[in-house]
């Protein structure tokens, strides 16, 4: 199945997320992650599987450099989570197995990690 447009809608999408790339403030690194999180769904939903794990992936890398540069935040925490939980979506709907597992395992070390609600975050 192909969505009307999709190709269309992906370009601007590399094209905004390009702009918003120019510099690693947690922000842009934010944008530019928000931008291939929404092409990623985009081809997910169009049925092609290989090309939404790359962009999620490529999501997660990002999403990790954030963590890594500025430390953990909520907000960093939590695109990690999202962009772990889309890939345990496609590998369950593709029946990758050692994906899935490997997902799962990423999400509960993800939660030993994630602060205490009512505690301050430090930045790294």
């Amino acid at each position: 199945m192909r969505l009307l447009g999709l190709d269309a809608v992906e370009e601007h999408i590399k094209r905004n997320t390009r702009a918003a790339g120019r510099g690693e403030t947690p922000q842009a690194l934010r944008d530019v992650s928000v931008g291939l999180r929404n092409i990623g769904g985009l081809r997910h939903r169009a049925g092609d599987f290989a090309s939404a794990r790359t962009y999620y992936e490529d999501v997660l890398a990002l999403d990790r450099r954030r963590l890594e540069l500025f430390g953990p935040t909520p907000q960093t925490l939590v695109d990690i989570e999202q962009a772990l939980e889309q890939l345990r979506t496609l590998f369950v709907e593709c029946g990758d197995v050692g994906g899935v597992a490997d997902v799962e395992s990423e999400l509960r070390k993800l939660a030993a990690r994630a602060p205490d609600d009512n505690q301050p975050v430090e930045a790294g």
